[in-house]
């Protein structure tokens, strides 16, 4: 019977055994480097994060006196709002009748006196307009007219008529007493125009 050799295979085998064996030992070493980088960049990470937490915690607390601050500005803030509102608006009006004054002075003819104006608040019909009256003396019937021409070109005005003219004497001078009616426009509608036009009038 022939024998048969079985210790060159059997060496071949163990070889190619061994060789796996290394081969797979590095790839677990290799994901064991791997991982253990992988951790440290994640601790360091971490530990940079709670760091990073701790330093915002102390800036906290050193900010929290000043975030008591704003909150009891933001309160006096809220306090003090109406009546910043009842301010502006006080302002607003007084210039507006300053300004529209300040025009009627200017519009006036030579030998033309404003005695009298009398007012009256807005009313719900329209709540953008005050009635005013205008009561006066001029020089002449003739200065009258000018100073409703005047008027009607006057923007703050709307709805200008002349309710009487009568000649009178002043000591020994002839004038002619007149009362001019008229719609003044409030703060308010000239604001809304300023809105919607993108104009101011003046």
């Amino acid at each position: 019977m022939p024998s048969i050799n079985m210790i060159a295979p059997r060496r071949a085998e163990r070889r190619r055994l061994e060789r796996d064996a290394r081969r797979l030992l590095f790839f677990i070493c290799l994901e064991i480097v791997v991982a253990v980088a992988v951790s440290g960049v994640l601790w360091a990470r971490i530990y940079s994060t709670r760091a990073r937490i701790g330093d915002l915690e102390v800036q906290l607390i050193k900010l929290q006196p000043e975030v008591k601050r704003i909150q009891m500005l933001q309160a006096m803030t809220s306090e003090l709002q109406p009546k910043l509102t009842l301010l502006t608006e006080a302002k607003s009006r007084t210039l507006h009748w300053y300004n529209f004054l300040d025009k009627l002075s200017r519009s006036l003819p030579e030998k033309t006196w404003i005695r009298r104006i009398d007012s009256c608040d807005p009313t719900a019909d329209k709540p953008d307009e005050y009635k005013i009256v205008l009561s006066g003396v001029a020089g002449s019937h003739a200065l009258v007219g000018e100073l409703m021409m005047r008027l009607y070109g006057n923007q703050d005005l709307d709805s200008v008529g002349l309710r009487f003219t009568q000649a009178t004497d002043v000591g020994r001078r002839p004038v002619y007493e007149f009362e001019v009616a008229a719609d003044l426009k409030t703060a308010k509608a000239e604001q809304k125009g300023v809105t919607e036009n993108g104009t101011g009038k003046s």
